[in-house]
């Protein structure tokens, strides 16, 4: 039985290190999917494009730019500490990079958190199979006690 479970948590190891190889997060198509969904709610009027904008010092989808081209009006978030009155204080970069860029900044605590799962994955696989073989030694020698 825990040589059984042994290989169900081998397959998982298995699985875990083809998920990691196989299927990447694309951080830039997410980052830019992000910030499309906010700049769709921002042309309705909902204003979505300001957290981005203040949190990542940014403007726009991809520059500020983006807001006379869509017959919007340059909002406060657009500005640093959203003081409009002083023109040089305008985001130039768009919130595609710089969300991206933030997200990128977090692959690197993901693949360490993903390689440390499958050496903590590894590591139980080892001790099951370090279980499985004293229980076996111990059952063979039960017969002759």
């Amino acid at each position: 039985m825990t040589w059984i479970y042994a290989a169900i948590l081998l397959a998982l190891v298995f699985s875990q290190i083809t998920v990691i190889l196989a299927q990447p997060i694309n951080y830039e198509l997410l980052a830019n999917e992000t910030i499309y969904d906010a700049w769709q709610g921002q042309l309705y009027h909902s204003d979505r494009m300001s957290y981005f904008e203040i949190k990542y010092h940014c403007c726009g989808q991809t520059g500020p730019a983006n807001y006379p081209d869509s017959g919007l009006v340059i909002p406060q978030s657009c500005y640093f500490n959203q003081n409009a009155t002083v023109a040089t204080d305008l985001y130039t970069v768009g919130c595609n990079h710089q969300l991206a860029a933030a997200f990128v900044k977090g692959t690197r605590w993901e693949k360490i958190t993903d390689w440390s799962v499958v050496g903590v994955e590894i590591l139980t696989v080892i001790i099951a199979g370090l279980l499985a073989i004293t229980l076996q030694n111990a059952e063979r020698r039960r017969l002759y006690r």
